[in-house]
């Protein structure tokens, strides 16, 4: 513990404490700072830096640190880990690298607990705002330098907390990338490490000088890499699980067993939707956290668990081509059932299918829409999937929508409805996706449709139609199985017969006993303005005269034959 306490004071982890420290612009005696516990933890990866502080905070500490300590307005540059995994499929050649150091500058005033303390909130957002920072800095010298504006660039859109994944068409330019922001990072006090890429003659010009300057991993192995296990030596993408051996079932178990499930693309969404379907059914029970389930859900759960370790059989290739010399097409499927609505985007690249992208969402428990609206919210959903991947990718591509349902589509073309929530995302969809061309496909062919129905993770590896698309992609277009959506305008001629006025009364009570109440007191009122007397409060004869009215009434509705008769 002692050479770690070190090595965190040399990295400027740690600052010691004197008699007397600044802080919040005023000066106060070591004695009245407040100390949080610390413990040591053990990191299993493949660097040096095993051991770390990470920072215990009681509530009151929280409370304490958060009014002493860190009150600043932080500025924000995360970005989308989704928008990442696109952008890294447009490189040829790949580079990854962790940035674990700070380091402080001569002009810093460090005191004890120091703001990126490991534990401590805030830690990313500190290092995000500095990160912020160094890209306009750079970015102010790009009026020199074309190069300085590509560096600010890429850290502006390829890191994501303390990770950077980015790369090139070249093995040359990659390797310029890698010097020129290692570089310019490390005069604002950034320090990259743990590099990592799908070219080992990237890593051998890499300067090493410790242990932590690059990965060296076995052939078979894979680092993790935004969340998601990554293959330099295959360039795949794949997954892992840590799951637990816990065999008692709860609805907090359900929850933490699913949260291991780390799928950000939605590549596992016909494996994933089952889980979100069963933790819906046990909210919908109003389960306690730690009640154990019944024996039929414990079992479901179980057997839908059982499965998911398959899924690190499923290998997904990091790149897909983007060079203008090549055809680029994205085609997008969207399907809706009764449980759940989908949404699936693929990358046809000469005649090459990848899948990009998945999403789905369970259907809302309250304001339970019909089949032809939840069509309508894949559709939507679909629309925003494509809008993201095509801001990601920035260039020239044909896009295709494309969905089996039959009502959706002649809304989508032509939309009349004056239902506001038909009419609202229309106008969506034509705004996020303006150049889309709308499809019907069918739904043998719809790998949406996968999604929205459910399948358990041994099934889904060899499921060609959800990880390909349907065969017919690869042709030609002309040879594509379309078929046109016939729009009919309709003219409804309706007839109406006005409603009686007790037919009125009774839709509007559910009550026997109030409806007869309140039906005493309109005949009440109809012998008032004829001139008769009441008494002050209703009889028992006048409600003997209302119940009687309401059961002549529904005779002559029921039996209108015999009445006429």
């Amino acid at each position: 513990m002692k050479n770690l306490l070190t090595r965190q004071k040399e990295l400027g982890d740690l600052a010691a404490l004197e008699e007397q420290k600044i802080l919040s612009g005023k000066i106060i005696k070591a004695s009245c700072l407040e100390y949080m516990d610390h413990i040591q933890t053990v990191m299993k990866e493949f660097t040096a830096n095993h051991n770390k502080i990470m920072a215990k905070k009681s509530q009151e500490a929280e409370e304490y640190i958060a009014k002493n300590y860190f009150e600043h307005v932080m500025q924000t540059m995360e970005n989308s880990i989704q928008n990442l995994r696109i952008q890294s499929t447009a490189e040829g050649v790949s580079a990854v690298s962790s940035m674990w150091q700070i380091e402080s500058t001569p002009q810093t005033i460090q005191v004890a607990p120091p703001e990126a303390a490991s534990g401590v909130e805030r830690k990313y957002q500190r290092r995000a705002k500095m990160l912020k920072s160094t890209m306009d800095e750079i970015r102010r010298n790009a009026l020199d330098s074309l190069e300085h504006y590509l560096l600010s660039n890429i850290i502006k859109n390829d890191f994501y907390m303390g990770d950077l994944m980015t790369g090139a068409y070249s093995i040359d330019e990659c390797k310029a990338i890698q010097y020129e922001i290692s570089k310019q990072l490390q005069i604002y006090g950034f320090h990259l490490r743990k590099w990592m890429s799908n070219n080992s003659e990237i890593i051998a010009t890499i300067p090493v000088n410790n242990a932590n300057e690059v990965i060296k991993i076995a052939e078979d192995e894979t680092i993790k890499t935004l969340g998601i296990q990554w293959d330099p030596t295959k360039d795949m993408f794949g997954f892992n699980t840590n799951l637990s051996t816990q065999k008692l079932v709860t609805k907090r178990q359900a929850l933490s067993d699913f949260a291991r499930i780390f799928d950000p693309m939605g590549w596992l969404s016909p494996t994933t939707v089952i889980a979100k379907l069963f933790i819906q059914k046990l909210w919908l029970m109003k389960l306690n956290w730690d009640e154990l389930l019944d024996e039929n859900l414990t079992k479901e759960w179980q057997e839908f668990m059982q499965h998911i370790p398959e899924i690190k059989r499923i290998k997904i290739p990091r790149r897909f081509e983007t060079k203008n010399n090549f055809k680029f097409e994205l085609h997008g499927f969207a399907d809706a059932s009764e449980k759940a609505y989908a949404a699936v985007v693929y990358a046809n690249v000469g005649s090459v299918i990848t899948i990009v992208a998945g999403k789905t969402k369970v259907n809302p428990i309250k304001n339970k829409k019909t089949l032809p609206k939840l069509e309508l919210c894949a559709a939507h959903l679909l629309a925003k999937l494509l809008q993201r991947i095509k801001t990601v990718i920035n260039r020239e591509m044909k896009i295709f929508a494309w969905s089996d349902s039959t009502i959706t589509l002649p809304w989508i073309n032509n939309c009349q409805s004056k239902d506001r929530f038909i009419r609202t995302r229309i106008e969506e969809i034509k705004l996020l996706v303006s150049n889309a061309k709308w499809q019907h496909v069918g739904t043998k062919d719809n790998p949406a449709d996968v999604a929205t129905r459910g399948v358990l993770a041994n099934k889904l590896i060899e499921h060609d139609l959800w990880w390909k698309g349907p065969k017919w992609l690869r042709e030609e277009e002309h040879h594509w199985p379309i078929k046109k959506i016939i729009q009919i305008d309709a003219t409804y001629v309706t007839t109406s017969e006005e409603l009686h006025f007790l037919d009125k009364v009774i839709f509007k009570y559910s009550s026997l006993s109030k409806l007869i109440r309140v039906v005493a007191y309109i005949l009440r009122f109809v012998k008032r303005i004829r001139g008769k007397k009441c008494p002050e409060y209703l009889v028992k004869s006048e409600m003997k005269e209302a119940e009687e009215m309401l059961i002549r009434y529904q005779q002559k509705l029921q039996f209108k034959r015999k009445f006429r008769v």
